[in-house]
């Protein structure tokens, strides 16, 4: 009888311990928490061939600049560039490469892919655009290191929107996609912003609502790793996606992320890692562990109470 009673009482404990992280306050498996004490491992760079934009109500004119800084100054990449105008923006969360309007609506910039090296930079001009009526403009472009072409390593889409009465540029997102191209998994994802740029002109992250899923492609889209932390490096902005919703991403998977820039940020060149932390690797053998800890952590007054119950029965 009294075994009977231990198994229900751990029972109902598991049950109250996975479902509430503090008492009321539901536990969301999603949820974005400050960064581990053990710092992220950085496993392997990512090209980042980062864009901003220029435009010239004169002309009616945008501008795309693409620049390139990696770690490695004998590094280059192969890319290839097309845009779209839309008559209506579309949104940072519904910015993905599976919700972009067909192939044969899209201008190529670039018939055949071309290399872009360390330090340069390339750009092209969006011309004659309609006032009123082309209120939006996306750039997408694949990226490959040079020494393997055949593998892309991220792919990227940028938005801007216009604003016709104030002869300007009024937002700005990038959402992209990373490839692990590491022999193992990675649970983190840290992007480095370098230039005139603070904390505060990341103004918004790729989040639509729901739990991060992947699609068939390999792809983890549904905000991944978000909120990310933003932290102030002196030399650069960190943006980190720390993912703590599964065992990590395996090879040659990718995960998809997105950041709404501020207009008046000038970011001179972007780099970007996949990392690892051991501490956020939560998998089923140590889940519940994570939980009773928090949970107690929170809930300090529930162990005496446990005792008294397990004393009352005979059992402690």
């Amino acid at each position: 009888m009294k075994k009977n009673i231990l198994v229900i009482l751990v029972c109902t404990l598991m049950m109250v311990v996975t479902s509430f992280g503090v008492v009321g306050e539901n536990v969301d498996m999603y949820q974005q928490n400050e960064p581990a004490d053990d710092p992220p491992e950085k496993l392997l760079e990512v090209p980042i061939p980062f864009q901003t934009w220029e435009f010239d109500p004169g002309n009616n004119a945008l501008r795309d600049i693409i620049f390139f800084n990696p770690e490695d100054e004998n590094a280059s990449v192969y890319l290839q560039r097309s845009y779209i105008l839309l008559p209506k923006a579309i949104s940072l969360d519904n910015l993905t490469w599976e919700k972009m309007p067909p192939d044969e609506e899209w201008t190529y910039v670039d018939n055949m892919t071309f290399e872009l090296g360390a330090g340069n930079e390339t750009s092209f001009v969006i011309e004659n655009m309609i006032p009123w009526v082309n209120n939006a403009a996306i750039v997408r472009y694949w990226v490959a290191w040079a020494d393997d072409p055949i593998r892309i390593e991220s792919r990227f889409l940028n938005e801007v929107t216009i604003d016709w009465e104030l002869e300007g540029i009024k937002d700005w997102w990038s959402n992209f996609d990373v490839h692990n191209s590491w022999d193992g998994k990675i649970n983190n994802f840290e992007l480095e912003l370098y230039g005139d740029i603070d904390t505060t002109d990341i103004k918004g992250h790729y989040d639509p609502p729901g739990d991060p899923l992947k699609n068939d492609e390999g792809i983890w889209y549904g905000g991944w790793g978000a909120p990310p932390v933003i932290s102030d490096k002196g030399d650069f902005v960190e943006v980190m996606w720390f993912n703590e919703s599964h065992k990590g991403i395996p090879y040659c998977e990718s995960v998809h992320l997105g950041i709404y820039i501020d207009i008046d940020a000038h970011i001179t060149y972007a780099r970007g890692h996949l990392t690892y932390t051991k501490s956020r690797d939560i998998s089923r053998n140590n889940i519940f562990n994570t939980l009773f800890l928090r949970f107690f952590e929170n809930n300090p007054n529930i162990f005496p109470l446990l005792q008294l119950i397990l004393k009352g029965l005979g059992l402690y």
